[in-house]
């Protein structure tokens, strides 16, 4: 049984670990770049021009999108080839309750954080509160007149 210890397995349709790690690691540059790209955009503009943070954000997973996009054409591949396929309504029944565990999870870790460690409790509610003020005084998520937006501090 020969095989090639190059490749990453021996189906036709295999790549070389070299190329795998390619692949790895510019899946961890796309989201870098597009972060930086993004970060790059806002700071460019004055700040009572700067979009809204749910938009800065909406352009960063596109950009990450179209990255990943370009790596599968360089490879040849479709996102069905990855298993992913166009959702459908149930689909959102269970990414509703994927979200229910992830709160309820992390209802728990508080829970047990609170009990066992409440220095270390209150400090990470100040830690999520400085960092609240510091995003909602500097850049609104929302902004358009369909959602006013004051910033009062």
């Amino acid at each position: 049984m020969s095989q090639n210890p190059t490749r990453v397995d021996n189906r036709d349709a295999s790549i070389t670990r070299a190329e795998a790690g390619v692949d790895a690691l510019l899946s961890v540059l796309i989201p870098l770049a597009a972060a930086g790209v993004v970060a790059a955009l806002a700071l460019s503009m004055p700040e009572e021009r700067r979009p809204a943070v749910v938009l800065l954000l909406l352009l960063q997973g596109v950009l990450i999108l179209l990255g990943l996009s370009g790596l599968m054409a360089r490879r040849g591949q479709r996102w069905e080839s990855l298993g992913l396929r166009p959702p459908v309504p149930a689909d959102l029944a269970r990414a509703l309750l994927a979200l229910l565990f992830v709160f309820l999870v992390n209802l728990l870790y508080l829970a047990v954080l609170a009990l066992f460690a409440p220095d270390v409790m209150d400090a990470h509610m100040r830690g999520i509160e400085e960092a609240a003020t510091a995003l909602a005084s500097s850049a609104p998520l929302i902004q358009g007149s369909a959602f006013p937006c004051r910033h009062e501090l």
